[in-house]
Order: C-alpha cells, then structure tokens, then sequence
C-alpha cells in the first residue's frame, strides 16, 4: 500500500513507508520536501487543475512518478482534494513495482540488443547477398567459358581426327584418281583410232583398206572395252564424289549445333568412308545392324563419338582381330555397340579411361582426349556409355541416347 498526504503545494505532510521506498526516501524526515517535482504524468499542476478547488476524488488511474535517483515508476493510483491537502493512495506492493520494473527494463534492454543484433544479421545477410550474386556472376561467367572451352576442345579433337585421316582418305580418294586417268589415257588413244577409222570413211572408197583398219585397232573389241572403260571411270569418280560428300559430312561445322531427327546407321557409314582406310590392316569389320527410329540428335557429333571409338577399337589389337558394329533400340532409347577381340582393360584402368589426358596407348598414337569428348558430347545428348572390358578378351563400349531430347545441353 502507498499511501501519501500533501498540501497544495506538494509538501509532504503525512506518508508511510511504501510512499517513502517508493521516491527513495529514507524517513519521513529526508522526503518531507516539495515532492510535486515527482508526479511525471499527469504532473502535480494538472491534478490542482483538475480538482478545480472542489473536494472530492480528482483523479483515478495510472500515475508516473520520479524519485531522487531519477527512475521512473507507474502504478494505479486515486488522488483526492480534502481541505486544501492532496491525498494519494495505491495498492500496489513496492517490491513487486520495484520487480516489474526491472523486469520491463531488461525486456528493454534485450529487445534493444536484439535491435541491434537484428541489425547486425540484416547488414550481413545483405553483404553475402551481394557476394552471391557476384559469385552466380562469376559462376555463370566460369560456365560460359567451360562451354567455350568444352566447344573448342570438341573441334580440335575433331580436327586432330581429321588431320590423322587426311593420309588414308589421300589413298583412298588416289586409287580411283590413278585408274581413271590411266582410262582417260587409254581412251585417248582410242578416240584417236577412231577418229581415224572416221577419217578413212570420209576421204576413200576403198573398202579394203577400212577392212584393214577396223582388223588393225580390233574395232570390234575397242567397241567393248570403251564402254567398259567409260563405267570404270564412272563408277571411280562415283566413289571420289562419296568420299570427299563423307569427309565433309564428318567435318562439317556450320550445322553441329542443330538437334534434329537424323539416321545414325547412315551416320556410323559416313564414319566408316573416312575411317575404313586407318583401321582396315588392323581389323576385320562385323556389322550386325538392328532397326533404328529416327534419333533426335546433332549427328555429327554423333559421329565423332563413333570414330573415337571405332579407332580405340582398332589400336587395341596387336596383331589383326574383329571389330563388331551393334545397333538397336528400346521402348524411348538407341544404342550403338562397338566391341573388339583385342588386349581388353584392367579394373583400374576402366576406372580413369574417361579422365582428360588419360591413356594406355603407346607414346604418339593418343593424348587421351577421344573418350573425354566421347562422354561429353553423349552426355550433353542426356544418354551414357556403358563399358564392359577384360584383360585379354576384349572391349566393348555401349553409346545409350533417348530417342527425343529434352533441350541438348550446353
């Protein structure tokens, strides 16, 4: 209970000890002093304004009061003017104030330090905010140029391919050169003879001597052999024509990018124009072809894959073994299997064939970027490659693609 008497002036007549704790006064003696000073809200001049001179209560509520040492309390409290003196009077047990107090302030003081932390966390959310977004941007830059790179690798070994070919196709695209020539040389002594022959029909007519004629050149057999000649010219510039047509198609760059529906059995022939040449003295081919749907793929890189693996193939067998070419397909994927009857692979080496740079080949005949870029290009076609290998009894690598891609990676 707080209990207080003043008169008008905030002189403290009367007050008991709750009053006393409560403006931390030791006595009535040290408190009997003007205490107006104390009431904070409603102040000592609004409650005298209040009562208007008339007796009665004159307020009823929450009281904010200071004491000596300057900490401010609130309690319910009633006031009344009797007589020209000011009364307080307010249940309320000083202690448990004195409790709630210090309570409200370390709920204060928490909830400013909480501000504070609060602060702190949102200033370090936004630096790692902006430190992520620097680190997408770099990331999203990283990833572009592994693209670029990943491109670039994919068309040197393309063109590493190539360069090791240009020598078979040479020999290859030399053979028909050099019988068609030999033909056209034949031929031109043959036209010569029959302009001849022509010639003697125009100026004489003399039979005999056109009988002669036609028994010197062996008309009758020039007639044959020319036409012979003309097909064998014919079918040599056919197969010019087929091997210069799938050397481009190999090469081809301007179109790589473009997943369209494509035939891989006439990609894996294409493959084998180019290739046959390189691999045909180390290797007897088996092509045991099943029925292919049409693949959503870019073919030529497709291609690429095939003569990588074709090559490996080939380069595994010592002496002279069997390359097979499998095709065929499931419900939603293809597959294409080349296997060999040569040297075969450990488990340990199985476990790094795809690692750039990694190979088992002697010094000159590989840097071990075929099967890296192999993986790469079928993986970027969402598909994979099986690989089941045995030392001493062979390879065989399984290319798995979906029928319909769903975007070609980049």
């Amino acid at each position: 209970m707080v209990c207080a008497l003043m008169d008008e002036t905030g002189t403290l007549l009367e007050a008991n000890a709750g009053f006393l704790r409560l403006i931390e006064a030791h006595s009535l003696a040290d408190g009997r002093s003007n205490v107006a000073r104390f009431f904070i809200q409603p102040n000592w001049k609004s409650l005298l304004k209040i009562s208007g001179a008339a007796d009665g209560e004159i307020y009823r509520g929450l009281l904010t009061l200071d004491d000596y040492m300057g900490k401010t309390r609130t309690l319910k409290a009633g006031v009344w003017h009797i007589h020209g003196q000011v009364r307080l009077v307010a249940e309320f047990d000083i202690a448990e104030l004195e409790q709630l107090n210090d309570t409200v302030l370390g709920l204060n003081r928490s909830y400013a330090l909480a501000e504070f932390a609060l602060a702190q966390s949102n200033f370090k959310l936004e630096t790692n905010a902006r430190a992520l977004e620097q680190s997408v941007s770099e990331l999203q830059e990283a990833n572009t140029q592994l693209s670029r790179m990943h491109n670039q690798l994919l068309q040197s070994e393309k063109l590493a391919s190539i360069g090791i070919l240009a020598a078979g196709v040479a020999h290859e695209i030399n053979n028909p050169i050099g019988f068609v020539t030999s033909n056209f040389s034949t031929l031109k002594s043959y036209v010569y003879q029959l302009l001849t022959l022509v010639g003697a029909y125009e100026a004489t007519d003399q039979l005999d001597l056109i009988e002669a004629m036609k028994t010197e050149i062996d008309l009758n057999w020039l007639k044959e052999d020319v036409v012979l000649l003309l097909d064998e010219s014919q079918s040599g510039l056919d197969r010019v024509k087929h091997i210069v047509r799938s050397l481009n198609d190999f090469a081809k760059i301007n179109d790589s990018e473009v997943c369209q529906p494509s035939d891989l059995h006439e990609g894996i022939e294409c493959t084998l124009s180019v290739a046959w040449n390189k691999i045909k003295h180390q290797c007897e081919l088996r092509k045991e072809y099943g029925e292919l749907p049409a693949v959503m793929c870019v073919l030529p890189q497709i291609n690429q894959v095939v003569l990588n693996l074709l090559t490996n193939a080939a380069q595994a067998i010592p002496g002279k073994g069997i390359v097979t070419i499998r095709t065929g397909h499931t419900a939603d994927e293809v597959w294409i299997e080349i296997s060999d009857t040569g040297q075969g692979m450990s488990p340990e080496n199985i476990k790094h064939i795809f690692d750039p740079f990694y190979t088992t080949k002697p010094v000159g005949q590989g840097v071990g970027l075929g099967l890296p870029a192999s993986l790469g290009i079928v993986e970027r076609h969402h598909g994979r490659i099986d690989v089941q290998s045995e030392c001493g009894n062979g390879s065989v690598f399984r290319v798995w693609l979906p029928l319909q891609q769903p975007t070609l990676s980049t």
